[in-house]
């Protein structure tokens, strides 16, 4: 899986593993002596060597090419990922480091740039999170073409080694790491790195990270909940911060104003800037808003963008601001128009699968949610990570429920709860479902144990506007609630935040914690 990501995030060609006859062999056997073959003719070259069983001429037919000076860079570097595959996929853990020292040679910084994003393929990580921290602290430009998403995975896998984690950090906040030039979602390492400042009492470093980078209030709103910011709970109110209309407000100020840059801007920029306006308008109620900036930029998007991602997932936007509105019907047809596109030609889609799922069986639709599910959890389960398939997996125990079909809805949550943290909310809404509520008390207290999940279970035990959630939605919020009362969750919560009651929709808050 993950040496498929290195591909996607390195934005490389594919490889392709061809048949060979022994003529191409001896095809490959003659380019020893000199000269530049295109980069489709050294791969299948390469390949057919390895396929005739010749490991050493594969690897010093490539070698040659990747050193070469007269092509291009970006040539250079393919053929040096042509190795360090080859070498991972095959355990040869010498040869990889070989290939990196050798391709530091050629360029320090590309060489740092192949080793990092290797991250999950190899058994020790550490050298490619010194090379990270190598091109942060040098701040190199090449940091900027990898997303959020894999910044994240890093971050997670680290978790179990606060040092590093903190090193890791430390290092995306020397860089000013942001994952799109238009604000939005990458502060929520510096909350992290911040919590981690905080804990060795070093106020004013996180202080810096809040004035720096900690500035949406989908960040400060579950700041104000977790002790753990107490120290940081006085700044944060004097900027203004746990204000959400005049947070929200200004936030909504800068990202009108980015986007009013048009020449500054690609379409691509231009889409997600959108979505995060959308968004905001949502977080304070404003589903009319909501709902005409997101249909006026699908409108005004030309037709070659309308199936890239961002669009896609502007309409995603669009999706939630009907279902806010209690718009059921225009939700409804407006996911069905969006999955006109097929999983197996742009497997971004699973996730829209997903949620069609979610809106289906809010939407009174059970039957009809079942039958996705279900799909998900089979035909398309290859194109799902754990987290989206525990989304299918609650809502087939919900619908099962309905059904009284007790026994195989009971089934599901049990297996879910054994590694509830693949998708805390999920799991507790099929635990709500199936009314174990003594191990959805178990899974919170958990949850609340774990320093970086806390101000989530905290932030979700406060109260909110129940006008948007569907009838189904209200009795989840009513039961969950009601959990509060418990005297063994109260204790934990009265000990590591404080909640209050906010005059902020439940339908989309929720949905963050």
């Amino acid at each position: 899986m993950f040496l498929r990501y290195s591909r996607l995030v390195f934005m490389l060609v594919n490889l392709i593993i061809l048949s060979v006859s022994a003529q191409e062999v001896a095809q490959a056997n003659k380019m020893r002596g000199g000269g530049t073959l295109s980069l489709a003719s050294v791969e299948k070259r390469f390949n057919a060597f390895l396929a005739a069983g010749k490991h050493d001429e594969a690897v010093a037919f490539a070698k040659r090419f990747a050193v070469q000076k007269r092509v291009s860079d970006s040539y250079r570097q393919d053929v040096f990922l042509l190795l360090t595959m080859e070498a991972l996929e095959n355990g040869h853990n010498a040869e990889y480091e070989e290939y990196i020292e050798l391709a530091k040679e050629v360029d320090v910084s590309f060489g740092h740039y192949l080793n990092m994003i290797h991250f999950f393929e190899k058994s020790d990580s550490s050298t490619s999170l010194d090379s990270f921290i190598w091109l942060a602290t040098n701040h190199h430009s090449k940091l900027n073409n990898i997303n959020s998403q894999f910044i994240f995975q890093i971050f997670r896998t680290l978790k179990s080694d606060p040092e590093k984690q903190f090193r890791f950090l430390k290092s995306l906040f020397s860089f000013g790491y942001q994952s799109e030039r238009l604000p939005e979602y990458s502060s929520f390492f510096y909350v992290e790195l911040a919590r981690l400042y905080l804990e060795k009492n070093e106020v004013s470093q996180a202080e810096n990270v809040a004035d720096t980078f900690i500035n949406q209030f989908s960040d400060n709103i579950l700041i104000w909940h977790d002790r753990q910011f107490e120290k940081l709970w006085r700044f944060q109110f004097q900027k203004g911060n746990f204000d959400p209309a005049k947070a929200i407000a200004k936030y909504i100020i800068r990202v009108e104003q980015a986007l009013e840059n048009t020449s500054e801007l690609t379409w691509d920029e231009w889409i997600r800037g959108s979505r995060v306006l959308v968004e905001k308008y949502l977080s304070l109620g404003k589903t009319e808003q909501a709902i005409n900036i997101a249909t006026n930029a699908l409108e005004q998007i030309p037709e070659e963008y309308k199936e890239n991602d961002s669009a896609l997932w502007l309409t995603q936007a669009l999706i939630s601001a009907y279902e806010q509105a209690g718009e059921w019907d225009s939700a409804r047809r407006t996911s069905q128009n969006l999955l006109q596109i097929n999983v197996e030609s742009n497997s971004i889609m699973i996730n829209f699968i997903i949620n069609y799922s979610g809106l289906l069986w809010r939407s009174n639709y059970s039957n009809e949610a079942l039958v996705v599910a279900d799909k998900i959890l089979t035909k398309y389960k290859k194109f799902a990570n754990s987290y989206g398939l525990y989304i299918a997996r609650a809502v087939k125990a919900c619908v099962l429920t309905e059904l009284n079909r007790n026994k195989e809805a009971k089934q599901i949550f049990d297996e879910m709860k054994q590694v509830a943290e693949n998708n805390y909310v999920a799991t507790i809404e099929a635990g709500l479902c199936t009314k174990d509520y003594d191990s959805v008390a178990q899974i919170i207290i958990q949850r609340l144990n774990e320093p970086d999940e806390r101000k989530y279970v905290l932030a979700s035990f406060s109260t909110y506007l129940v006008n948007g959630l569907s009838q189904k939605e209200f009795k989840f919020y009513q039961a969950y609630q009601k959990l509060l009362d418990r005297e063994d969750i109260k204790k934990q919560v009265r000990r590591y935040g404080r909640v209050k009651k906010w005059s902020l929709p439940a339908s989309y808050w929720l949905k963050m914690f």
